[in-house]
């Protein structure tokens, strides 16, 4: 008989995520607690590396049902290259000067490059979060400069933490 029984229902890519979302708003707040945090090395040294390995092992929150329906990747080479068009936008600010429009057009087309990524399953769902979340605190060229060292951190500890 099939029913309302939970164990019948499929599972969807949609319920994976709202379930990553929760587990990420509860226990994740790295970028949300490094802008308001006067202690950034603190939250580098520790709230990050503890991410870090989240992201490594995000698949080790789901369970078997939720495996079958998203796979929780990422690879060295996906932060790379995230990192470097960040990178890009930074070094921009660096020979032209804080420019308001040209450079938050630019990190818009970043939010857009991690969500095809992710649609792509080329990238998991924390990283993505992370990504739009520090592009969302960015609002001048001293928050840019803030955003990029937590994000050339988060590069640093996925060399050891994440092994693809």
């Amino acid at each position: 008989m099939r029913g309302s029984s939970v164990r019948n229902q499929k599972m969807r890519k949609e319920d994976v995520i709202a379930f990553l979302e929760k587990k990420y708003n509860e226990d994740f707040g790295v970028v949300k607690s490094y802008f308001s945090s006067q202690d950034k090395a603190r939250i580098i040294k520790d709230e990050l590396i503890n991410f870090v390995k989240a992201i490594a092992e995000e698949g080790n929150f789901l369970d078997f049902q939720m495996k079958k329906v998203y796979k929780a990747k990422i690879s060295q080479s996906q932060i790379r290259k995230h990192y470097n068009y960040f990178l890009d936008i930074c070094q921009d600010v660096e020979y032209k000067g804080w420019k308001e429009e040209e450079h938050l057009v630019k990190l818009a087309m970043e939010k857009v490059y991690i969500n095809y990524d992710f649609a792509r399953d080329n990238v998991n769902y924390f990283f993505k979060r992370f990504v739009e979340d520090l592009i969302d605190e960015v609002k001048d060229e001293k928050t840019l400069r803030e955003a990029q060292v937590l994000f050339e951190a988060l590069a640093g500890y996925s060399k050891v933490f994440i092994k693809k």
